[in-house]
Order: structure tokens, then sequence, then C-alpha cells
């Protein structure tokens, strides 16, 4: 059964919202692209070696790309709060891959957009991903897909002002856990592992 809060989309409702998606997506690569740059940097870094007194060598020059990468995140974060106040998913940043809700013959779906196809022209099944994609069923009467025909229904279940779901809270970046400033091994201290997968 569907979640309460949701919003569905019809293939032409999802198509709508390329434009302002498209944007973010290619604005969020951009940050996905200097954060992981800014990471490498405090790695490199972090080799070059530290002082007697136990403070890195660089440590300007750290704080700095630490700075990069820290607004990088905030800035995506901010992003992919605004697309999913939108009712969809972003599924894989680099790749380009954005998900909406939708139900098909009362049946709950997603239709899949990938970066740089004109329209919403697929879908899968809520846990079949993206290699599960399918073509989206022409209107039973040979039109166009749209809510009735096809079996697409356009509801919404819950939504808050602006269109949010009530209770629902954004896809974040993650932080790498536990870092306490060390050089351990493991992953660096604000390392955008991107998009928590939502199950």
């Amino acid at each position: 059964m569907p979640a309460a809060g949701r919003k569905f989309f019809t293939p032409e409702e999802a198509t709508a919202l390329l434009p302002v998606i498209r944007q973010r997506l290619l604005r969020l690569r951009r940050l996905y692209q200097k954060a992981r740059q800014s990471y490498r940097e405090m790695e490199q870094i972090k080799a070059v070696g530290y002082k007697p007194d136990g403070t890195l060598i660089m440590s300007y020059d750290y704080k700095l790309a630490r700075q990069a990468l820290r607004a990088a995140v905030e800035e995506a974060n901010q992003l992919l709060a605004e697309i999913h106040s939108l009712g969809c998913l972003v599924k894989d940043v680099d790749l380009g891959l954005v998900d909406f809700p939708a139900r098909l013959n009362g049946e709950p779906v997603l239709l899949c957009w990938r970066l740089g196809e004109p329209r919403v022209a697929y879908y899968h099944g809520e846990h079949e991903g993206f290699r599960g994609r399918k073509p989206i069923p022409p209107a039973r009467d040979g039109g166009s897909v749209s809510c009735g025909p096809a079996g697409w229904d356009a509801a919404s279940e819950g939504i808050g002002p602006g269109g949010s779901s009530a209770g629902s809270s954004p896809p974040r970046w993650r932080r790498a856990a536990g870092h306490n400033g060390s050089t351990g091994p493991g992953t660096g201290p604000d390392e955008p592992a991107g998009p928590d997968r939502e199950a």
C-alpha cells in the first residue's frame, strides 16, 4: 500500500518538472565534483605530513579545502531538499537519475528519468531500480499516455503546503561518521557519500 504523504505523478506532470529538475541536477553534479576534488586535496595535504606539535604542515590549505568541501555539501543538501520538496527522488547524482512516484492501474511504480532524456518515458517497480526500466505503455485509446485511459493516477495523499509530504524529510548527503580529526584509515571528515538511499 502506498505510504501516506506521497505525491503521485502522471508522465506529463513529471515531464513538466524537467526544466527545474535538470537545472538543479546539473548544479548538483558540479557540487559533487567540487566536493570530491576538495576531499582529494585534503588527503594530499595530510600526506605532506605534520609538524612536531602534531599540527598539519599545510594547515591553512587544509582549512581552505575543508571549508570548500563543507560549502559544497551544504549547497548540495539544499538542492536535494528543493528537488525532494517537488515530490521526486534523486537516485544517483553522477548518472543523473531521478524517480517520480506514480500509480499504474492502482499499483505503485516509479517513473524513471535520466539526465539527457528529453521526457519521462520509462517506469519501473518500486523495488526494481534502473535496470528494471520499461517504456511507459501507450494510452488504451491509442493517444498519449495520461491520467485515466492508460491507468496513470495523479493524486496526493497528505501533501502539505508547498507540495511537500507531511512528515517526510529530504535525502541528505552523508558525512563520514566518527570524524575526530585523526588521520587513520576510513573516510575523510566531510566526504560526500552521495544522497542517502531510501528503502
